[in-house]
């Protein structure tokens, strides 16, 4: 059985206070980098405008990113620039990143991936994206 061909989903997700927790199922042969930590704030961005819009709440003038401490994800300059971009197209009056000290990162993200996680070994098959999403839904 070692020898079979197991499919693979990298798994990121997100928490918008207030709002819901969000998962993204992503190929893994697209690269988790600043581009689609970028890509994801900004659907996540739309999404909670829509969700705030449907309540009657203002979006905030603050905008906090809180990741863990992969420099290869949002502690660059790219991500940065984005983050700068939003404040300079005065999307925000102010943004910033903050990032647990390192080997402390027990945030409720984390929490999330290990009950999520342990659904998805415990699962029998797992063969397609849909699979994936659907057992994730489940959890």
């Amino acid at each position: 059985m070692a020898a079979l061909w197991r499919p693979q989903q990298h798994m990121v997700g997100s928490i918008v206070d207030g709002i819901a927790d969000y998962y993204w199922l992503v190929p893994p042969d697209i690269v988790k980098n600043a581009n689609l930590s970028a890509t994801i704030v900004a659907d996540l961005l739309q999404h909670a405008a829509g969700v705030l819009e449907s309540r009657r709440v203002p979006m905030p003038t603050h905008l906090r990113v809180h990741s863990d401490n992969a420099g290869g994800e949002i502690k660059n300059q790219t991500f940065m620039k984005f983050l700068a971009f939003l404040s300079h197209k005065e999307h925000f009056d102010c943004t910033e990143m903050t990032q647990f000290q390192p080997g402390h990162s027990h945030g409720r993200i984390d929490q999330n991936f290990s009950v999520v996680g342990t659904a998805l070994n415990k699962s029998q098959a797992l063969e397609t994206p849909s699979d994936f999403k659907a057992r994730i839904e489940t959890t």
